[in-house]
């Protein structure tokens, strides 16, 4: 790819300003704080867009670049790609909804789709910004890269001595492999084996409850068998009111002959009176004759002699009657005609069943029978209400503890099981695919290292003037350098700032060398710590690298101008 020109409609303190850019090596020179860096902050934000919204305004490119008082910035940029050119049309509001991007050719005037994306730089460099800015953009104090986990640059570096195809992933597959482990055996979301797990715990826990239900169940059903029993008994079993019957008819025929004796009594009373009432008046009359007879006889003393022995006799059979009347009269009156206070027959019967043995109790106690027999019979009916409620709430918990036989959720444990033990095993042979793939990644990686030492090696002895000869690059990007005078191995961060510099420029180069084809390489300031010699050095070495490659050098000074015979003042 190649930037034809740029157009900045207003960016940070840049308004309506064009730059054009030659094919090969383009320098800008201008003094600080003339924009740059921030022409070449334009060219990376209209490739990659604004991916960085922190709260620091230094670190905010939203922010740090809109102008003042402007409520959005943006502007064109004109590249060539496999012989397309293309402009790129985009502009950044103060959030990022109010941001677009338009990709069209530029001689059609037609829409391109595939590039109207927030990254079109990933598209047409192949790389992300993240990768651009550890290769394609240089800046001042920046040729230094770090390494983290997610190395896109280190990534690219393996699958190029994996297959001669930098786009082709061994890291891809490793993660592969990874993302299926965390597929099934991941806490985050929690994976499959885990989930199965969880579920055979469940299963487990389920079997347990069931077995449960089922015994309680059976607990129920034999429970309401006996209530079915109890209340059918309960149903057919009548109370025996026999007693309470004999009992009123025992009561009623004592009473009978209760009554039929206060009658005799009564008919016998009134008999004696009248027998009484005769014997008085015949005891009276007898009294009377035998004063008559008294009288007469003294009378018949002085007059008739003779006749007083009759009037004696009469007057003695008159003392006899009288003497009889007078006894039956006083048997009549001693005679006791009250009813017998005794127990009849039936008052007998009567006290053996109700274990009484006083009469006038005897109706309290068939009243008290009575009463027992109606609680009885209310007793009995409660107790048939409770047992069948007590019956329709167990068949209620049997008909809702419908649960499945042992046996299925059985099978369904043993399908858990065997699904388990597949995933394991899985997840074992899964975990032998990376170790071998890791065994391969760490040959690879001695590989890449050396084709990148190599690389890097010969870029540096250029730009150093054959002083250091050789350079060794772990992954982490650390760095030791071979003095060609001692032929010593020197760590890079022990070297001045200026060697610093160079040796991680060259390590750019040769990553830029491994990994990229035509695209252009942005240089700001990149050599603000080089002095002339090693200034010639590098230059020598851009100019080389410039017939293949667009170079964009931008710098506070004139002598890389003066150097190359370029002369772009800003």
């Amino acid at each position: 790819m190649i930037i034809k020109s740029i157009y900045i409609e207003k960016f940070a303190g840049l308004k309506n300003k064009t730059i054009e850019f030659n094919n090969g090596i383009n320098v800008f020179y201008a003094n600080n704080e003339a924009g740059k860096s921030t022409i070449s902050e334009f060219i990376k934000l209209i490739l990659y867009g604004q991916l960085k919204s922190p709260q620091n305004i230094r670190d905010n490119e939203r922010k740090r670049f809109i102008p003042w008082g402007e409520k959005n910035m943006g502007g064109e940029m004109v590249v060539i790609k496999d012989g397309v050119e293309y402009i790129i049309i985009r502009a950044f509001g103060k959030r990022k909804s109010d941001d677009s991007v338009n990709v069209i050719n530029a001689v059609t005037g037609a829409v391109a789709p595939e590039l109207c994306v927030e990254a079109p730089g990933e598209i047409l460099l192949h790389v992300s910004r993240e990768g651009f800015e550890k290769s394609l953009y240089i800046h001042q104090l920046g040729t230094k890269i770090d390494a983290d986990k997610d190395d896109e640059i280190l990534k690219k570096l393996i699958n190029l001595t994996q297959s001669g195809d930098e786009g082709v992933s061994f890291q891809r597959a490793v993660q592969i492999l990874d993302s299926s482990i965390k597929e099934l055996n991941g806490t985050r979301p929690r994976g499959k084996l885990l989930l199965l797990q969880d579920e055979l715990s469940t299963f487990q826990s389920q079997r347990v409850r069931i077995i449960n239900i089922h015994q309680q169940n059976d607990v129920f059903k034999d429970k309401l068998e006996q209530l079915h029993t109890q209340k059918a008994q309960l149903e057919t079993t009548n109370i025996d009111k026999s007693n309470i019957s004999i009992c009123r008819e025992l009561y009623a025929n004592a009473q009978g002959e209760r009554e039929v004796q206060k009658r005799l009594q009564e008919q016998q009373v009134k008999t004696n009176e009248i027998e009484l009432d005769r014997l008085n008046k015949a005891t009276w009359l007898s009294k009377m004759q035998i004063v008559i007879a008294f009288i007469l006889s003294v009378i018949l003393l002085f007059t008739i002699p003779f006749a007083t022995i009759l009037t004696i006799i009469w007057g003695i059979i008159c003392v006899v009657q009288f003497q009889k009347y007078k006894k039956q009269s006083t048997e009549i009156s001693a005679i006791d005609i009250s009813i017998s206070e005794k127990p009849n027959a039936f008052e007998l019967q009567l006290f053996e069943l109700l274990k009484i043995n006083d009469y006038s109790k005897i109706p309290s106690a068939i009243d008290l029978m009575d009463k027992n027999f109606e609680r009885l019979e209310k007793e009995k009916t409660a107790k048939i209400i409770s047992t069948a409620e007590e019956i329709a709430s167990l068949q209620n918990k049997l008909e809702n503890s419908s649960v499945m036989s042992t046996t299925t959720i059985d099978e369904m444990i043993e399908q858990c099981k065997e699904k388990i033990q597949d995933y394991n095993t899985k997840i074992v042979d899964i975990n032998i695919a990376k170790t071998a793939l890791q065994s391969a990644f760490d040959e690879l990686q001695q590989r890449f290292g050396k084709q990148l030492n190599e690389n890097t090696s010969v870029i540096l002895k250029e730009i150093t003037g054959g002083k250091y000869s050789e350079v060794f690059v772990d992954e982490q990007y650390n760095m030791r350098v071979r003095i060609t005078d001692s032929n010593e191995l020197q760590d890079a961060q022990y070297l001045s700032s200026g060697a610093y510099d160079q040796i991680y420029f060259a390590l750019r180069m040769g990553i830029i060398n491994l990994l990229f084809g035509e695209v252009p390489i942005v240089l700001d300031d990149a050599f603000v710590q080089y002095d002339d010699t090693r200034l010639k050095y590098v230059l020598d070495y851009i100019k080389k690298v410039a017939q293949n490659r667009q170079i964009l050098l931008f710098s506070c000074h004139k002598r890389e101008a003066n150097f190359l015979n370029i002369s772009n003042p800003l």
